[in-house]
């Protein structure tokens, strides 16, 4: 691979904008990706609420932006989402966010939409274990660290069920000792897979970015190169050597690797 054979400042623009090339995507599509993502016109807000954490954690700007306010196919304690639809996305941030700058006192605006903004950055990543992590590495306090501890909407869904079967059986069935313990099992048994999970997949993160820290020239560089990895990338680095890691990269001729390799030098 020449790590040095990108010289098209459309291809860095576009990185720098939080459009990265997705696994596979030669420069063509990615081009085309690009300018058709940049038909949409800018939500009003976007540059007053920006979160600077994204530039500085992953080195990327989402100044072009779209969103709207509403709350349709959104659950009540649900901040924002963005779906997905091949190469375009749709943004929707809670109607509360139109006139208040935070939801249910713990989601800023500014907060949610960077996170938001990691979802559509990675869109071309067909992978899901460490996204959360990603978005909520913006995050402050405990939902910066528990936050990723659901996957999709789903898993939260089913977390609220089981709570409130827990309570209705203490509330209605408090007479069926068995059927209470059997409610508070399941619950804690689902909560605990979810911390297990959690727990396991921030240690391979942690690992695979203390490995690119030993990889990189610059340190400031190892987030954002972390940043537009694959799952099984992040997974590997974590578990290899840093010798093995350059063979790996060596090894790439892919848009996407040259260009982590032209802005995010390997010593």
């Amino acid at each position: 691979m020449n790590l040095f054979s990108i010289n098209d400042d459309k291809l860095i623009s576009l990185n720098k904008c939080g459009i990265l090339p997705g696994p596979g995507e030669n420069k063509e599509e990615f081009l085309k990706r690009g300018q058709n993502l940049f038909k949409n016109d800018p939500s009003a807000d976007t540059k007053t609420f920006l979160n600077e954490n994204l530039k500085k954690l992953f080195d990327v700007s989402f100044d072009w932006i779209s969103f709207e306010y509403t709350r349709k196919g959104m659950h009540f304690w649900e901040a924002a989402y963005v779906k997905i639809d091949k190469d375009q996305f749709i943004m929707r941030l809670n109607k509360v966010f139109e006139k208040k700058t935070k939801y249910l006192g713990m989601y800023a605006k500014d907060e949610v939409i960077a996170h938001e903004c990691c979802h559509v950055a990675r869109m071309r990543y067909p992978e899901s274990k460490f996204e959360e992590i990603f978005a909520y590495s913006l995050s402050t306090g405990f939902r910066k660290f528990f936050g990723p501890i659901f996957q999709n909407s789903f898993e939260s869904l089913l977390l609220i069920l089981l709570v409130g079967f827990s309570a209705a059986c203490d509330l209605y069935f408090s007479s069926s000792l068995k059927l209470i313990l059997a409610s508070k099992a399941t619950l804690g048994s689902y909560l605990g897979v979810l911390l297990v999970r959690l727990f396991t997949r921030r240690r391979t993160f942690s690992k695979c970015l203390k490995k690119i820290k030993g990889l990189v020239k610059d340190q400031k560089h190892a987030m954002p190169l972390l940043f537009r990895l694959q799952d099984c990338e992040i997974v590997l680095f974590s578990r290899a050597s840093i010798g093995e890691v350059k063979e790996y990269i060596s090894e790439q001729s892919e848009l996407r690797w040259e260009m982590i390799c032209k802005l995010y030098p390997i010593k």
